[in-house]
Order: structure tokens, then C-alpha cells, then sequence
């Protein structure tokens, strides 16, 4: 199977023996199968394997990373490299189960050579079968970790510290939630826990990624129970947020199994609750656990 470029959005062409036939893929399992057997993509030629995925292909949080690291490559499974296992622990303290609640993937498909950045035609070409992969896994919530990851989907122009936080519709796919968020290697390399720090405001993010996950899973509730009811919600007459088991208030928060004063300090964002001193010395930081992992698979330049 050769991939040759998309014609459109969500559809790639691709070539075989009786020449060119454009296709949607009917089926998360069909389009594995066509990545596995991917071939003349413009990263074939530096002899790195594909990395498609890892989590859940039911999730309904997807992180979409930049490229695989050396580690990826090596094993043929995206974030498991040393930034990897930060943003596993940073999700996991938010209250997701990295295993059932989340699925991870690139935009780009292959390492590539020296962990260089990826050119604009390789983001090109491999994001046409993004875009088919997260219409298929088809999630609520898309985050995006660095900043050729949020250009690709999100279209956003301004850096990322300007916009991380914040959400963006998907262009092409409305219906879900975008937001940009600090590449994990950049955290490993600014490991500051002050307020305002990259490691405290990644810590606000997640619990803003945690919130909007409840929003949508108990209008995903409203809808499947009560129709009506789901019109009304989305026209703003519906229950509220309490009403609904949407948000989780300040206490529900400070029970949550969270480390994460040594993410990021205390939150800089008044929508987020703050962590408590109490709570910072009765959870092990992150930090101590991270304090050897320098990114190296990673990208240097994903902030």
C-alpha cells in the first residue's frame, strides 16, 4: 500500500495495481491495518518503523503528539519515552485512567532521522490520516502537545504559550475540543514549580482537560436519556453543570490521588482550586519521580 497526496481532508488516495482509487476507511481496524503496511510515506527511506498508537481507540480523550522519539521507535508505540511517562503521571493524578480514558498518537507517523523537527511536508502528508483517525476514534476532548501538533489541527498561529489552556474547535471536525498544552520534554527541562511555571500552568490545563471531560460526559448522559432534554442543554436552557454531575467541586477535587502540587505549584488560574500544603506532603511529587528523565526521545523544540 503507497499513500500518494490526500485530495481532501479525511480522504487519502492511495496507489495499488490497478492504479490510484480514493478511500475513507470504514473502520478504526482498517485503518490499522493500512498503517501497518504503510510504504513510500517520506519517511520510509530513514528506516524507522510506524507508530501508530496506544490507549484506548474508544477513548474519548486523544493526546496528539508531534513524532515518534527514539524510544517510540524502538518499540512501535507512541509516548512511552521518558517525556512519555510525565504526562502519564500528570494525567493520571487529573483522574484519567491512561489505560481506558485516553488514547495517544502523532501526527507524524515515523521518527524522524536525529529527532529533527518535522518539515511542513511531511506534517502535510501524514495529517490527512490523522484526521481520518480521530474522525474514526471519534473523542470529545483533542490535546495537543507542542506546537506543530496545535498548528496541524488547530490551525492557531500564535505561539504556544500565548494559547495553551485555551479551547479551539478542530477544523473539519467541529465537534470536538482542541486544546494546546505544553509539550512534556518541556517540562522535564523546566522543572520549576512556581507559579506561572510551565510545570504550574500544565497543572491548571489538566484540570481544565479533566472539567471539560465531565461537561461532555454528562451531556453525552442528557443525551442518551433524555433527547429533549439534550436539545435544551445545547441551547443553554438545560440543567447546570451541578445538576447535570458535570464539574467537580472544590473538595471533590482536593480528593482526587493528585500529586500534582509538584507539577505545578499552586494553579494561577481562579477557575482551578488550589493546592493545599496538606496535600503536598501527604502525595510523593512528581518531581522525585521524574528527577532522572532529561526527554530524551523527545522533541527539544516542542515548546
Amino acid at each position: 500500500l503507497q499513500w500518494v497526496p490526500p485530495l481532501s481532508p479525511r480522504r487519502c488516495a492511495v496507489s495499488g495495481g490497478g492504479g490510484e482509487e480514493e478511500v475513507q476507511f470504514s473502520s478504526f481496524e482498517e485503518l490499522a491495518s493500512a498503517l501497518a503496511g504503510l510504504s513510500g510515506d517520506p519517511l520510509e527511506e530513514f528506516g524507522g518503523r510506524v507508530v501508530h498508537y496506544r490507549g484506548n481507540p474508544g477513548a474519548k480523550v486523544v493526546v496528539v503528539g508531534e513524532a515518534p522519539g527514539a524510544t517510540e521507535d524502538e518499540l512501535g508505540v507512541p509516548y512511552v519515552g521518558r517525556a512519555g511517562k510525565l504526562l502519564d503521571q500528570i494525567l493520571t493524578a487529573a483522574g484519567f485512567d491512561v489505560e481506558e480514558d485516553v488514547y495517544f498518537t502523532n501526527v507524524v507517523k515515523r521518527r524522524p532521522p536525529e529527532n529533527r523537527d518535522p518539515t511542513a511536508a511531511e506534517l502535510r502528508y501524514y495529517s490527512p490520516l490523522l484526521l481520518e483517525e480521530l474522525r474514526l476514534v471519534d473523542p470529545w476532548i483533542v490535546v495537543c502537545t507542542g506546537r506543530f501538533s496545535m498548528r496541524t489541527l488547530l490551525d492557531v498561529k500564535q505561539g504556544i504559550t500565548k494559547v495553551r489552556g485555551q479551547w479551539f474547535p478542530l477544523p473539519g471536525l467541529p465537534e470536538i475540543h482542541g486544546m494546546p498544552m505544553f509539550h512534556p520534554s518541556y517540562l522535564l527541562r523546566n522543572p520549576s514549580r512556581k507559579a506561572g511555571s510551565p510545570k504550574s500552568l500544565t497543572w491548571v490545563d489538566a484540570q481544565e482537560i479533566r472539567r471539560k471531560f465531565q461537561e461532555c460526559e454528562a451531556a453525552h448522559q442528557v443525551r442518551a436519556q433524555h433527547p429533549q432534554a439534550a436539545v435544551e442543554l445545547s441551547q443553554g436552557v438545560g440543567p447546570t453543570e451541578n445538576e447535570a454531575g458535570a464539574a467537580p467541586d472544590h473538595d471533590e477535587w482536593m480528593e482526587l490521588d493528585c500529586p500534582c502540587s509538584d507539577i505545578g505549584g499552586e494553579p494561577t488560574s481562579a477557575a482551578s482550586p488550589p493546592i493545599t500544603p496538606a496535600l503536598a506532603t501527604e502525595q510523593p511529587g512528581l518531581d522525585e519521580q521524574t528527577a532522572s528523565l532529561d526527554g530524551d526521545g523527545e522533541y527539544p523544540n516542542s515548546s
